[in-house]
């Protein structure tokens, strides 16, 4: 009935609707008007390096060397098929496999040791400067991956990492 479906749509519309944080509130507007400092890094740093302390569930303890060396390359495969569309970006994108390749083999023995030593944790999966915002002096994170255990059981290296080279290309 017609009801039903008013009703239904009001529901997937609320649903889908993400509240929208002010620009400066923003890790990224902080960042481009010059307002965070070392020691809000730090406190940054030190919540991704708290991440679930407490969560010994350890989803990954049967994670393979292999399979994160797979999940590398696909997301290559990925941007080739998807981004790449002439032969500059072709060009860039073989000179970055071949650089990940080499890091993977340089540190192989390092991702075992992380993977043997329950490394992997309950991570936000996609951390990057417009999913942080600050509200009175703290740093809140958002928008985390919570839709598949695999995408956001990880090292928290990967997020610190990930918001590091989005905070180097964001930053002015």
């Amino acid at each position: 009935d017609k009801g039903h479906e008013d009703e239904d749509y009001k529901f997937l519309d609320v649903a889908t609707m993400m509240y929208e944080f002010p620009e400066k509130s923003l890790l990224k507007g902080l960042v481009n008007s010059n307002q965070i400092d070392e020691y809000s890094l730090k406190r940054i740093a030190s919540k991704i390096a708290l991440y679930d302390l407490n969560d010994n569930s350890n989803h990954y303890s049967e994670t393979k060397y292999t399979e994160q060396r797979s999940s590398l390359t696909k997301n290559i495969e990925i941007i080739r098929k998807l981004y790449i569309k002439d032969y500059r970006s072709e060009i860039t994108l073989i000179n970055l496999e071949k650089w990940t390749n080499m890091e993977i083999k340089r540190l192989k023995n390092e991702s075992i040791n992380r993977i043997d030593n329950n490394s992997f944790k309950y991570c936000h999966g996609d951390l990057h400067s417009e999913n942080i915002y600050r509200i009175e002096n703290q740093f809140e994170f958002f928008d985390c991956i919570d839709y598949d255990k695999k995408l956001n059981h990880i090292d928290p290296i990967n997020d610190l990492l990930a918001l590091v080279v989005d905070l180097f290309s964001t930053s002015n």
